[in-house]
């Protein structure tokens, strides 16, 4: 019986094992382009301006006119801050919009955006459950009882 709870163990653990290496939160930039989208380049930052780069998108990426755009990806869960800055080569703006999202939360959402170069925001990370991995339920309900050892009294 004890070997049957050792081995019910380690079936919970290898079941959460994907949750805890995966924790991470889904992110979506949300770009709606204007008429000169090859101008257009973001970058998110951890933390603040001097934090490490989590992801960006060059000058080039976005090539058709006036279309919607989404990039994914993921950061670490433990991330308390980001500043997202997006620019303009040219330096006359942008008059397409853009919005951010971390795990279904907008966390930016500038849809007639007015600057020239530039611009920064910098957001509190919601709290949010790590979306898991493909094919593993988010949550797992074992039933130990039915494992449990009855004693009897001597």
């Amino acid at each position: 019986m004890i070997k049957s709870v050792a081995r019910m163990k380690r079936i919970l653990l290898l079941l959460l094992l994907p949750i805890i290496t995966f924790a991470q939160k889904e992110v979506i930039v949300h770009m709606n382009t204007d008429q000169y989208p090859t101008e257009t380049r973001w970058v998110l930052y951890a933390d603040s301006l001097y934090g490490s780069i989590l992801e960006e998108v060059s000058y080039g990426h976005y090539t058709q006119s006036y279309t919607s755009y989404s990039d994914t990806f993921y950061i670490p869960d433990n991330l308390t801050d980001v500043t997202f800055i997006i620019w303009d080569s040219y330096g006359d703006g942008m008059s397409g919009s853009y919005y951010v999202d971390i795990c279904g939360d907008t966390i930016i959402s500038n849809p007639a955006p007015s600057f020239s170069y530039g611009f920064y925001h910098n957001r509190m990370v919601p709290q949010c459950m790590a979306n898991p991995p493909p094919g593993v339920p988010a949550r797992v309900v074992i039933n130990l009882d039915q494992y449990r050892v009855k004693r009897l009294g001597i």
